[in-house]
Protein backbone atom coordinates (compact mmCIF):
# COMPACT_ATOMS: atom_id res chain seq x y z
CA UNK A 1 0.00 0.00 0.00
CA UNK A 2 1.21 3.61 -0.91
CA UNK A 3 0.15 6.73 1.73
CA UNK A 4 0.63 10.10 0.17
CA UNK A 5 1.94 12.55 2.95
CA UNK A 6 1.84 15.97 1.35
CA UNK A 7 2.93 19.20 2.64
CA UNK A 8 1.19 21.44 3.48
CA UNK A 9 -0.91 23.11 0.79
CA UNK A 10 -4.45 24.69 2.13
CA UNK A 11 -4.11 26.63 5.51
CA UNK A 12 -7.26 28.27 6.68
CA UNK A 13 -8.04 30.94 4.68
CA UNK A 14 -10.63 32.28 6.76
CA UNK A 15 -8.04 31.93 10.07
CA UNK A 16 -5.03 33.56 8.01
CA UNK A 17 -7.51 36.49 6.96
CA UNK A 18 -8.62 37.33 10.23
CA UNK A 19 -5.47 36.45 12.25
CA UNK A 20 -2.51 36.33 9.70
CA UNK A 21 0.27 35.44 12.63
CA UNK A 22 -1.67 32.69 14.01
CA UNK A 23 -2.09 31.64 10.47
CA UNK A 24 1.72 31.65 10.37
CA UNK A 25 2.31 29.54 13.75
CA UNK A 26 0.08 27.20 12.21
CA UNK A 27 1.99 26.86 8.97
CA UNK A 28 5.23 26.62 10.52
CA UNK A 29 3.97 23.58 12.91
CA UNK A 30 2.88 21.62 9.90
CA UNK A 31 5.90 22.09 8.06
CA UNK A 32 7.67 21.17 11.28
CA UNK A 33 5.50 18.17 11.81
CA UNK A 34 5.96 17.12 8.30
CA UNK A 35 9.51 16.82 8.76
CA UNK A 36 9.07 14.77 11.30
CA UNK A 37 6.83 12.51 9.63
CA UNK A 38 9.29 11.67 7.20
CA UNK A 39 11.95 11.26 9.06
CA UNK A 40 9.90 8.28 10.41
CA UNK A 41 9.29 10.41 14.23
CA UNK A 42 5.96 9.60 14.34
CA UNK A 43 4.76 10.39 17.91
CA UNK A 44 6.61 14.17 17.97
CA UNK A 45 4.85 14.43 14.16
CA UNK A 46 1.60 13.68 15.43
CA UNK A 47 1.92 15.86 19.13
CA UNK A 48 2.38 19.04 16.51
CA UNK A 49 -0.36 17.59 14.44
CA UNK A 50 -2.93 17.50 16.96
CA UNK A 51 -1.53 21.37 18.77
CA UNK A 52 -2.41 22.55 15.16
CA UNK A 53 -6.07 20.86 15.41
CA UNK A 54 -6.38 22.76 18.58
CA UNK A 55 -5.82 25.98 16.74
CA UNK A 56 -7.66 24.97 13.66
CA UNK A 57 -10.03 22.37 13.82
CA UNK A 58 -10.88 22.06 10.56
CA UNK A 59 -7.55 22.23 9.19
CA UNK A 60 -7.31 19.81 6.26
CA UNK A 61 -3.70 18.85 6.24
CA UNK A 62 -3.15 18.45 9.80
CA UNK A 63 -6.34 15.69 9.79
CA UNK A 64 -4.98 14.12 6.54
CA UNK A 65 -1.48 13.79 7.82
CA UNK A 66 -2.58 12.90 10.98
CA UNK A 67 -4.75 10.15 9.67
CA UNK A 68 -1.73 9.13 7.18
CA UNK A 69 0.29 8.50 10.57
CA UNK A 70 -2.80 6.34 12.19
CA UNK A 71 -3.13 4.44 8.66
CA UNK A 72 0.72 3.71 9.42
CA UNK A 73 0.51 2.70 13.46
CA UNK A 74 -2.67 0.40 12.15
CA UNK A 75 -4.96 2.61 13.87
CA UNK A 76 -7.43 2.39 10.62
CA UNK A 77 -11.16 3.49 12.00
CA UNK A 78 -9.51 6.40 13.50
CA UNK A 79 -7.81 7.13 10.38
CA UNK A 80 -10.90 6.79 8.48
CA UNK A 81 -12.59 9.59 10.88
CA UNK A 82 -10.01 12.17 10.21
CA UNK A 83 -9.55 11.94 6.89
CA UNK A 84 -13.22 12.26 6.24
CA UNK A 85 -13.41 14.75 8.02
CA UNK A 86 -10.97 16.55 5.56
CA UNK A 87 -12.98 15.27 2.65
CA UNK A 88 -16.13 17.26 3.74
CA UNK A 89 -14.00 20.65 3.86
CA UNK A 90 -12.20 19.54 0.62
CA UNK A 91 -14.15 16.86 -1.66
CA UNK A 92 -12.16 17.22 -4.42
CA UNK A 93 -8.90 16.26 -3.67
CA UNK A 94 -7.35 12.96 -5.33
CA UNK A 95 -4.70 12.25 -2.30
CA UNK A 96 -7.49 12.49 0.41
CA UNK A 97 -9.93 9.85 -0.97
CA UNK A 98 -6.95 7.79 -1.84
CA UNK A 99 -5.79 7.54 1.81
CA UNK A 100 -9.44 6.63 2.83
CA UNK A 101 -9.57 4.02 0.66
CA UNK A 102 -5.91 2.73 2.26
CA UNK A 103 -7.48 3.06 6.00
CA UNK A 104 -10.54 1.29 4.72
CA UNK A 105 -8.32 -1.43 3.10
CA UNK A 106 -6.88 -1.91 6.16
CA UNK A 107 -10.59 -2.39 7.94
CA UNK A 108 -10.71 -5.31 4.96
CA UNK A 109 -13.49 -3.32 3.75
CA UNK A 110 -12.17 -3.56 0.06
CA UNK A 111 -15.24 -2.53 -1.67
CA UNK A 112 -15.56 0.57 0.22
CA UNK A 113 -12.01 1.40 -0.63
CA UNK A 114 -12.29 0.70 -4.21
CA UNK A 115 -14.49 3.00 -3.84
CA UNK A 116 -12.81 5.33 -2.62
CA UNK A 117 -9.69 5.06 -5.56
CA UNK A 118 -12.22 4.90 -8.32
CA UNK A 119 -13.15 8.52 -6.61
CA UNK A 120 -9.70 9.78 -6.35
CA UNK A 121 -9.26 8.46 -10.07
CA UNK A 122 -12.18 11.17 -10.79
CA UNK A 123 -10.25 13.89 -9.54
CA UNK A 124 -7.30 12.85 -11.30
CA UNK A 125 -7.09 9.88 -13.87
CA UNK A 126 -3.31 9.67 -13.66
CA UNK A 127 -2.92 10.18 -9.85
CA UNK A 128 -0.14 7.37 -9.37
CA UNK A 129 -0.69 6.57 -6.04
CA UNK A 130 -4.82 5.98 -6.70
CA UNK A 131 -3.74 3.44 -9.36
CA UNK A 132 -1.41 2.01 -7.11
CA UNK A 133 -3.49 1.51 -4.31
CA UNK A 134 -6.16 0.47 -6.27
CA UNK A 135 -4.68 -2.45 -7.86
CA UNK A 136 -3.52 -3.41 -4.69
CA UNK A 137 -7.08 -4.22 -3.50
CA UNK A 138 -7.69 -6.04 -6.67
CA UNK A 139 -5.15 -7.90 -6.70
CA UNK A 140 -6.51 -9.09 -2.74
CA UNK A 141 -9.66 -9.80 -3.59
CA UNK A 142 -8.50 -11.59 -6.70
CA UNK A 143 -9.09 -9.82 -9.56
CA UNK A 144 -6.53 -10.37 -11.19
CA UNK A 145 -6.88 -9.15 -15.06
CA UNK A 146 -7.76 -5.91 -13.29
CA UNK A 147 -5.07 -5.54 -10.64
CA UNK A 148 -2.32 -6.23 -14.25
CA UNK A 149 -4.62 -3.25 -16.05
CA UNK A 150 -4.05 -0.81 -13.13
CA UNK A 151 -0.28 -1.61 -12.68
CA UNK A 152 0.31 -1.01 -16.24
CA UNK A 153 -1.10 3.12 -15.77
CA UNK A 154 1.10 3.51 -12.70
CA UNK A 155 4.32 1.91 -14.83
CA UNK A 156 2.95 3.76 -17.90
CA UNK A 157 2.96 6.76 -15.88
CA UNK A 158 6.20 6.23 -13.97
CA UNK A 159 8.29 3.18 -15.22
CA UNK A 160 10.41 2.85 -12.57
CA UNK A 161 8.17 2.63 -9.35
CA UNK A 162 9.55 -0.68 -8.11
CA UNK A 163 6.66 -1.62 -5.74
CA UNK A 164 4.23 -1.71 -9.12
CA UNK A 165 7.09 -3.83 -10.46
CA UNK A 166 6.66 -6.06 -7.96
CA UNK A 167 3.28 -6.60 -7.46
CA UNK A 168 2.64 -6.72 -10.86
CA UNK A 169 5.10 -9.90 -11.15
CA UNK A 170 3.16 -11.22 -8.28
CA UNK A 171 -0.10 -11.31 -10.03
CA UNK A 172 1.69 -12.55 -13.22
CA UNK A 173 2.64 -15.55 -10.90
CA UNK A 174 -0.46 -15.88 -9.98
CA UNK A 175 -1.88 -16.06 -13.31
CA UNK A 176 0.86 -19.11 -13.98
CA UNK A 177 2.47 -16.62 -16.27
CA UNK A 178 5.83 -17.42 -14.86
CA UNK A 179 8.18 -16.30 -17.30
CA UNK A 180 6.15 -12.64 -17.07
CA UNK A 181 6.71 -12.59 -13.32
CA UNK A 182 10.34 -13.46 -13.47
CA UNK A 183 11.09 -10.38 -15.74
CA UNK A 184 9.43 -8.33 -13.52
CA UNK A 185 11.01 -9.36 -10.72
CA UNK A 186 14.43 -8.90 -12.87
CA UNK A 187 13.08 -5.27 -13.75
CA UNK A 188 12.41 -4.77 -10.13
CA UNK A 189 15.74 -5.82 -8.89
CA UNK A 190 17.97 -4.13 -11.85
CA UNK A 191 16.29 -0.83 -9.71
CA UNK A 192 16.70 -1.72 -6.47
CA UNK A 193 19.12 -5.11 -6.39
CA UNK A 194 18.22 -5.53 -2.41
CA UNK A 195 14.59 -5.73 -2.79
CA UNK A 196 14.71 -9.50 -0.36
CA UNK A 197 10.76 -9.85 -1.43
CA UNK A 198 11.45 -10.06 -5.17
CA UNK A 199 14.69 -11.94 -4.28
CA UNK A 200 12.31 -14.53 -2.91
CA UNK A 201 9.36 -14.55 -5.37
CA UNK A 202 12.14 -14.28 -8.15
CA UNK A 203 13.50 -17.82 -6.74
CA UNK A 204 9.98 -19.24 -6.15
CA UNK A 205 9.59 -18.50 -9.43
CA UNK A 206 12.09 -20.54 -10.45
CA UNK A 207 11.63 -23.35 -8.48
CA UNK A 208 8.11 -23.49 -10.25
CA UNK A 209 9.86 -24.32 -13.53
CA UNK A 210 12.30 -26.24 -12.34
CA UNK A 211 15.60 -23.94 -12.72
CA UNK A 212 16.57 -24.89 -9.48
CA UNK A 213 20.21 -24.26 -9.42
CA UNK A 214 18.95 -20.65 -10.28
CA UNK A 215 15.92 -20.10 -7.65
CA UNK A 216 18.38 -21.79 -5.00
CA UNK A 217 21.05 -18.62 -5.80
CA UNK A 218 18.25 -16.36 -5.26
CA UNK A 219 16.48 -17.45 -2.27
CA UNK A 220 20.51 -17.01 -1.13
CA UNK A 221 21.05 -13.68 -2.42
CA UNK A 222 17.47 -13.22 -0.40
CA UNK A 223 19.36 -14.45 2.24
CA UNK A 224 22.44 -12.25 2.05
CA UNK A 225 20.21 -8.89 2.27
CA UNK A 226 17.92 -9.83 5.06
CA UNK A 227 19.35 -12.83 6.68
CA UNK A 228 15.80 -13.98 8.64
CA UNK A 229 13.31 -13.92 5.69
CA UNK A 230 10.55 -15.82 6.09
CA UNK A 231 11.13 -19.49 4.69
CA UNK A 232 14.26 -18.45 2.44
CA UNK A 233 16.51 -20.61 3.83
CA UNK A 234 14.16 -23.90 3.72
CA UNK A 235 13.29 -23.28 0.22
CA UNK A 236 16.97 -22.51 -0.81
CA UNK A 237 18.13 -26.01 1.04
CA UNK A 238 14.57 -27.45 -0.99
CA UNK A 239 16.28 -25.69 -4.31
CA UNK A 240 19.83 -27.34 -3.75
CA UNK A 241 18.15 -31.08 -2.98
CA UNK A 242 16.17 -30.91 -6.37
CA UNK A 243 19.28 -29.57 -8.33
CA UNK A 244 21.66 -32.53 -6.33
CA UNK A 245 23.74 -30.18 -4.67
CA UNK A 246 24.86 -31.39 -1.45
CA UNK A 247 27.55 -29.57 -0.32
CA UNK A 248 25.59 -27.70 2.53
CA UNK A 249 23.38 -30.96 3.34
CA UNK A 250 24.83 -31.53 6.73
CA UNK A 251 25.08 -28.07 8.27
CA UNK A 252 22.19 -26.65 6.96
CA UNK A 253 20.06 -29.87 8.04
CA UNK A 254 21.63 -29.05 11.39
CA UNK A 255 20.83 -25.10 10.95
CA UNK A 256 17.17 -25.67 10.02
CA UNK A 257 16.16 -28.15 12.41
CA UNK A 258 17.63 -25.85 15.20
CA UNK A 259 15.40 -22.83 13.75
CA UNK A 260 11.96 -24.47 14.10
CA UNK A 261 13.18 -25.78 17.09
CA UNK A 262 13.46 -22.11 18.64
CA UNK A 263 9.71 -21.25 16.55
CA UNK A 264 11.30 -19.04 13.61
CA UNK A 265 9.88 -19.43 9.93
CA UNK A 266 12.39 -20.95 8.36
CA UNK A 267 11.21 -24.12 6.29
CA UNK A 268 7.84 -25.20 4.97
CA UNK A 269 6.20 -28.15 6.69
CA UNK A 270 6.35 -30.67 3.87
CA UNK A 271 9.78 -30.03 2.66
CA UNK A 272 11.19 -30.04 6.18
CA UNK A 273 9.88 -33.87 6.67
CA UNK A 274 12.66 -34.70 4.25
CA UNK A 275 15.20 -33.86 6.62
CA UNK A 276 13.59 -33.31 10.08
CA UNK A 277 15.56 -34.86 12.75
CA UNK A 278 12.51 -34.89 15.78
CA UNK A 279 8.99 -35.64 15.25
CA UNK A 280 8.16 -32.87 17.34
CA UNK A 281 9.97 -30.47 15.71
CA UNK A 282 7.69 -31.82 12.58
CA UNK A 283 4.63 -30.74 14.88
CA UNK A 284 6.53 -27.27 15.49
CA UNK A 285 7.08 -26.62 11.84
CA UNK A 286 3.32 -26.95 11.13
CA UNK A 287 1.85 -24.85 13.66
CA UNK A 288 4.31 -22.11 12.81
Amino acid sequence: MSSRNDGPSRGDELRARADPQAAAAIKAKLQQALALHRQGRLTAAEALYREVLLLAPANCDALHLLGSIEIEKGNFLEAVKLIEKAIRSFPNVAGLHSNRGLALQGLKRLNEALDSYEKALSIDPNFVEGLFNRANALLEMGRLQEALASYDKVLWIQPNHVDALFNRSTALKDLNRINEAIAGYDKALSIKPDFAKALYNRGSALALLKQYEGAAKSFAECLRVSPYHDYALGNMFDAQLHACDWSQYRQLTKDINNAVARGMRVALPFTFLAYATDPGDQLQCSEI
